[in-house]
């Protein structure tokens, strides 16, 4: 439960230095206590309940599926009305549009908020490869003074939080801050629109989450196929098949967070071109 200390942290920052509380703080302020629920039950369960997988998966998609039609929609119909060039959509077009953007806001909180879960296995990952992330995300907010508050807060949280998290850990995120942390960079990639950057700087945690998708779907083929399951990864997510392969946690932290580096730089370059 140590996302408890990002999550409270955030929030207090985001609330002392906003004054204003507009539509995209309010947004990302439900988002983070949504999430950052759906995640401490989740270890609250394991924790107190000793029960080691916590609330069922489909419970955990069942919330995100929830707070995507809600974000989704939010967002859509504040758009809608301050744009009054909207209003001709007004018929099938209207609502095949905003269907379609409540869709994207779905697959974007599930693929993330999933992604950064699964990515949480190794000492310091997680909050190192966020905190680059919402560094690019800072250099691409423009005039926008709200979101600004709310993405420093959160970086800050995410860097304090790493100071007793890099290896050996002295704290663990647990589904509470892996979870959440997922959530946010969703819904921040949404509000500023920038969905198709988010995708490409989530890299790594989309490739976590494909590792778990694809081992699973090519053991039940194989089973199905020849009778006995096989396997593509010596064990998913990805950064356990490296651990199989005999690589220490630090180098394979290091390196991937030396990809998300470059990933983060090559973005930005083209973005400003």
């Amino acid at each position: 439960m140590g996302g408890l200390i990002i999550i409270i942290v955030t929030l207090i920052s985001t609330l002392i230095f906003n004054y204003n509380y507009k539509f995209n703080v309010k947004i990302l302020i439900f988002t983070t206590l949504w999430i950052g629920l759906t995640g401490f039950i989740d270890d609250y369960i394991k924790i107190f309940f000793k029960k080691k997988q916590g609330i069922k998966a489909i419970y955990k998609l069942i919330s995100q599926l929830i707070l995507g039609i809600l974000i989704g929609n939010i967002i859509y119909d504040i758009r809608l009305m301050e744009n009054t060039n909207y209003y001709y959509l007004i018929n099938n077009a209207f609502f095949f549009d905003k269907l379609l953007f409540i869709i994207i806001t779905i697959s974007l909180i599930i693929f993330i908020s999933n992604g950064a879960n699964i990515t949480d296995g190794i000492d310091g990952l997680t909050a190192f490869i966020s905190s680059i992330i919402i560094f690019t995300i800072i250099l691409n907010i423009n005039n926008n003074n709200d979101l600004l508050i709310y993405n420093t807060s959160f970086l800050g949280s995410l860097m304090g939080f790493l100071w007793y998290n890099i290896y050996p850990a002295q704290i663990f995120m647990g589904d509470t801050g892996s979870l959440t942390i997922g959530g946010i960079i969703a819904v921040i990639a949404i509000l500023i629109k920038k969905e198709l950057l988010i995708i490409s700087l989530c890299a790594i945690f989309i490739i976590e989450l494909l590792s778990i998708v694809i081992q699973v779907l090519y053991f039940k083929y194989t089973k199905i196929k020849y009778g006995i399951g096989k396997k593509i990864f010596l064990m998913s997510p990805l950064h356990h098949h490296f651990q199989k392969m005999g690589y220490h946690d630090n180098k394979i932290s290091i390196r991937l967070i030396i990809i998300q580096l470059i990933i983060s730089i090559i973005i930005e370059i083209i973005y400003k071109q």
